[in-house]
C-alpha cells in the first residue's frame, strides 16, 4: 500500500521524538524525512533565578535551558510535555492546555502576583510579557536559546516535487523558512498541518493548510490525514488497475 511521506522540519532532535511518536500512533509504515529547518544553540544567560519566585515556560528548548531552581520555584508551562521537562529539572509545575493563549489566561486568573521571568527563544510566537503587562504581574525576559535556519534537506525536496507530501509544522519560524525554501515548488497535493494560526499565517505557500490548537492535537492531525491519504491513493491505486487493458 502507498504511504503519503512526512516531512518533519522541527530540530533534529525535536524530530526524531515527534518520528517516533508518530510511529506509535499508527504510522510504522510511513517514510519519515526528518529535514530540520532550524538548529537549536542554547544560550546561557548571566541569570539569578533565586530573585524570582516563578518561571515561564513556552516551549521545551526554554525548559531544557533552564538551571536547577531554586527549592520550590514554580513554573508555569505551555503544555505537558515542556512541563515535565520542567519537573524533572526540579520546578513545581502548573500546565496549560498547549498553547500559548491559555497559558496568559492561566496567569491572568493566578492570584499570585510576584516577579516572574520568562525565559524564552529569541524569537518567539506570542509576546508573554506584553499581553500581561496590563495585569501588574513584573515579568523578566531572559533569552536562553535561538533557532538558526537550515536548508530543505535533498530527500525532502525530490519528495516535494514528485509526490504528495504531509508536513507537520509547529513555529511561524520554521513556516516562514519553508515558505522560503520551497518557493517554486509543483504542489501535487502536500498539506502543512500547522500549530496555531501564526503558523499558518506564516506559511505563504499555495499548499493546503489545516490549523491545530496545541502540539497534541498537531500530531494527532498528521496521523489521521496520512491515514485517510493512505487509503485514499490505496483507492485510487485499485481503481486504476481496474482498468488496465489486458492483452
Amino acid at each position: 500500500m502507498t504511504q503519503v511521506p512526512i516531512i518533519i522540519t522541527r530540530n533534529l532532535k525535536a524530530g526524531q521524538r515527534t518520528a517516533i511518536e508518530l510511529r506509535s500512533l499508527g504510522l510504522s509504515r510511513h517514510r519519515m524525512i526528518l529535514s530540520p529547518l532550524v538548529e537549536i544553540r542554547f544560550i546561557t544567560p548571566k541569570l539569578n533565578l533565586g530573585r524570582f519566585r516563578s518561571a515561564i515556560f513556552t516551549s521545551q528548548n526554554a525548559a531544557r535551558a533552564a538551571s536547577p531552581p531554586p527549592a520550590g520555584m514554580l513554573a508555569w508551562c505551555i503544555g505537558e510535555k515542556t512541563a515535565d521537562i520542567a519537573r524533572k529539572k526540579g520546578f513545581m509545575v502548573i500546565t496549560a492546555k498547549g498553547n500559548a493563549e491559555s497559558l496568559i489566561s492561566l496567569l491572568k486568573e493566578s492570584p499570585l502576583k510576584h516577579p516572574m521571568v520568562w525565559l524564552r527563544g529569541r524569537h518567539t510566537a506570542v509576546d508573554i510579557q506584553r499581553r500581561l503587562f496590563e495585569t501588574g504581574i513584573q515579568i523578566q525576559s531572559e533569552i536562553v536559546y535561538e533557532q538558526q535556519a537550515l536548508c530543505l534537506s535533498e530527500a525532502a525536496l525530490e519528495n516535494l516535487q514528485v509526490q504528495p507530501c504531509i508536513l507537520p509544522v509547529f513555529s511561524p519560524k520554521t513556516a516562514a523558512i519553508l515558505s522560503r525554501e520551497a518557493e517554486g515548488l509543483v504542489n501535487p497535493g502536500h498539506l502543512v498541518c500547522c500549530l496555531g494560526y501564526r503558523t499558518a499565517e506564516a506559511c505563504r505557500l499555495s499548499w493546503q493548510k489545516e490549523v491545530a490548537d496545541d502540539a497534541e492535537s498537531l500530531i494527532q492531525m498528521t496521523v489521521n490525514r496520512s491515514l485517510q491519504s493512505e487509503r485514499f491513493l490505496h483507492w485510487r491505486a485499485d481503481i486504476d488497475s481496474s482498468h488496465v487493458i489486458k492483452t
